[in-house]
């Protein structure tokens, strides 16, 4: 301070320690004014002129600021692990062992999109009562179990954790050094997501499991007593996904399934909603999917089952309630997002 006849004073300690929490506290709000304006974008599709207006009227009053917040705790955990980690990891390994399928192609998802799906079972698929939701709901308290089949580095396990106070989330991924990395990711989310939780309000430590094996051994971990269950099921073939939906009949009444671009080809689940979102290769029909059955053997499945195939888009338009995205531009944008998938895991 510089007063009259004295000269200015050495800032102390405490004067230093206010200054960095306030340009931290700047940070932080820098980083989710900017995750609410990408919140906008994506729901738009474009950039828009007024994100607040535009978040208010997509998102009809879900916790946007919210969603915002959580990013910039889910970027501090993921800083050390960019997309192209996992590409180099994956296509390295994809090389070397010869397993080139395109079901492991390497993708991430976005975390705003991801964001917003959980917003939208917390305000409305997951209510008590709605749909075949159980009477605690879905996402309406803290608890719970997610798993991400086809895990790769753990960030969608990660985002989950960091949205809701989860019991536990986990996954299982098939490339080794995908599941190494995983672990790694996991370790960062100890170290630096849970105290940061913690100053958010957060009273529940969630426990991040991965085991490496296939998506189809329910042995290596049998992912039917999730409550939400993802998969990034882009590139996902016509094979993979019937396994998959087969197994899903394991799963509770009233649980969600996530996947992208293509929805489950089973009769035990309805589609809530399909939407076209933003992700890292870029857009992507996010299908949102609830539990109509009790838990089903596999073993004694009817093969009719694939009766809730072949055109995947109109059994999903016909099945789904408010679908958001434009039907004539779905088909040829999904065409063009798994060449994108592709090019990117290359």
């Amino acid at each position: 301070v510089n007063m009259s006849g004295m000269e200015e004073s050495t800032p102390g300690p405490l004067t230093r320690v206010l200054s960095e929490m306030d340009e931290r506290d700047a940070r932080t709000a820098r980083a989710a004014g900017s995750a609410m304006k990408e919140i906008s974008r994506i729901m738009r599709g474009g950039e828009v002129e007024d994100p607040a207006a535009a978040a208010e009227e997509e998102l009809k009053g879900m916790a946007i600021d919210r969603v915002a917040q959580r990013k910039a705790i889910y970027d501090q955990v993921v800083e050390p692990f960019p997309t192209k980690v996992g590409k180099h990891v994956s296509k390295k390994e994809r090389d070397e062992t010869g397993k080139n399928q395109t079901n492991l192609v390497y993708g991430e998802i976005n975390f705003e999109s991801f964001g917003i799906a959980f917003e939208k079972i917390k305000s409305t698929y997951g209510l008590p009562g709605e749909g075949t939701t159980p009477v605690q709901g879905v996402l309406q308290a803290p608890g719970g179990i997610f798993y991400d089949i086809g895990s790769g580095t753990g960030k969608p396990a990660i985002a989950a954790a960091v949205l809701h106070p989860f019991e536990s989330v986990g996954g299982v991924e098939i490339l080794e050094g995908l599941y190494e990395t995983s672990l790694q990711v996991a370790e960062r989310f100890t170290a630096v997501g849970k105290p940061m939780l913690a100053d958010a309000g957060e009273t529940v430590e969630t426990r991040v499991e991965f085991v490496h094996g296939d998506v189809t051994d329910l042995a290596t971990l049998d992912w039917t007593d999730g409550d939400v269950v993802f998969a990034n099921s882009t590139c996902f073939d016509d094979s993979l996904m019937q396994a998959v939906a087969k197994l899903a009949g394991g799963m509770k009444m009233g649980s969600i399934f996530i996947t992208l671009t293509k929805r489950l080809p089973s009769k035990s689940f309805k589609v809530l909603e399909q939407q076209l979102y933003q992700m890292s290769w870029g857009g992507a029909t996010v299908y949102i999917q609830q539990k109509l059955t009790d838990p089903e053997d596999p073993e004694e499945e009817d093969e009719d089952e694939e009766g809730g195939q072949g055109d995947e888009e109109g059994a999903a338009d016909n099945d789904a309630a408010g679908a958001g995205s434009g039907d004539p531009n779905q088909a040829p944008l999904e065409e063009n997002q798994s060449g994108d998938v592709a090019a990117a895991g290359e």
